[in-house]
């Protein structure tokens, strides 16, 4: 979900920004999309057609950024991180949305319902709108930690 609505944000913005998906683990490797999602995203205009990846230790050459929704995944990603500069791409999703919650973790939807996805496309849409505004504002990565 946070891939498709950055990717959305970005190109309505009109920056030529690639934006991708990748799980920390590999249970999900090669499975679409849950239905809550595409329907939460569709309801907002988006489409989705994505199949879950793994993100592996190379992949951090690739990117200029890694975004987690939550401080586990954070942490997975930092103990795969090769490098110190590897590790300073990675931020919590939520650093970016411009209300500074106190809570910045992205709870995972997978058992809820279409209220847990709604609830999580609201979170997505405030931190991709503040990161938007941040590389528009901030320059290129790398940046402080906010």
């Amino acid at each position: 979900m946070a891939m498709a609505i950055l990717q959305q944000r970005a190109d309505a913005a009109g920056m030529a920004i690639e934006v991708s998906s990748a799980g920390t683990h590999d249970w999900q490797t090669g499975r679409p999309a849950h239905p809550h999602t595409i329907a939460e995203l569709s309801a907002h205009g988006i489409e989705l057609d994505h199949a879950a990846r793994t993100f592996h230790a190379d992949d951090f050459a690739d990117v200029d950024l890694v975004l987690a929704m939550d401080a586990r995944n954070a942490g997975d990603l930092r103990r795969l991180a090769p490098t110190r500069g590897a590790r300073a791409k990675i931020y919590l999703i939520r650093d970016f949305d411009p209300s500074r919650p106190h809570d910045r973790e992205v709870p995972d939807p997978y058992y809820g319902g279409p209220g847990d996805y709604q609830r999580v496309f609201d979170m997505l849409d405030a931190a991709s709108a503040g990161l938007i505004a941040r590389i528009r504002t901030g320059g290129p990565p790398p940046w402080t930690h906010p």
